[in-house]
């Protein structure tokens, strides 16, 4: 499905064209952020950066092994993450 992009005059196309069967399919409700608001987009922002780490901007997934993004993810979802309580001060008691 092709879109009239709201600010370039130019097509779009959309992964999410099919947003309305998924939500009906799923039983949710699906948000989007505006157009040129990446704040709105914190958490995507920054896992657009992370895998950048692993695939340059504009990389065809397709052409990229199974195992190769296998590797990634699993580097990502286990990687070091800083906690706001340390874990040794989080069950010391005050006497």
């Amino acid at each position: 499905m092709r879109l009239k992009g709201s600010k370039t005059g130019k097509n779009i196309l959309t992964a999410f064209a099919g947003f309305k069967e998924l939500e009906r399919g799923l039983d949710m409700r699906s948000y989007f952020a505006r157009a040129y608001h990446s704040w709105e987009r914190g958490t995507n922002e920054n896992t657009n950066g992370l895998l950048r780490q692993f695939f340059c901007k504009g990389m065809d997934f397709r052409s990229i092994e199974q195992s190769a993004l296998d590797k990634a993810v699993e580097l990502l979802n286990n990687r070091p993450r800083k906690c706001l309580v340390p874990h040794k001060n989080l069950y010391r008691t005050r006497g």
